[in-house]
């Protein structure tokens, strides 16, 4: 159950603390900040994208969640919103600072492992 400063769910019944309901599972990313398998936000000294949400559904994307259901959600913040370039930028976006679709999306991701805060978080 280790990733890092985050809990890793292996099955719904390792889901603690947060409701199936509202752990996003899979999500578009933006073409060009596909980097891995992994979607990853980092909130440290400065909050980052490691991956971009895409945006292909007017200013939306579709996400998917751990109880099965799907939720289109449209973004707010102008630096989510980026056109395709098709150029690889290997993601690491500053959130900049509105940060309402970044917070969005932590609050719905996995926890963070007790006692284990990053920096700046």
């Amino acid at each position: 159950k280790s990733g890092g400063y985050h809990t890793v769910y292996r099955k719904v019944s390792d889901m603690r603390g947060k409701s199936p309901s509202q752990l996003w599972v899979v999500m578009d990313v933006h073409p060009d900040t596909i980097a891995s398998p992994q979607f990853k936000i980092w909130y440290f000294d400065e909050v980052i994208w490691a991956a971009l949400p895409a945006t292909y559904h007017n200013g939306s994307t579709t996400m998917f969640f751990a109880d099965g259901h799907a939720e289109s959600k449209k973004w707010l913040s102008p630096g989510t919103i980026q056109p395709v370039r098709f150029v690889d930028s290997r993601g690491y976006v500053p959130a900049g600072k509105d940060r309402r679709d970044f917070d969005w999306v932590r609050e719905r991701a996995t926890e963070l492992q007790p006692g284990k805060l990053p920096p700046g978080w």
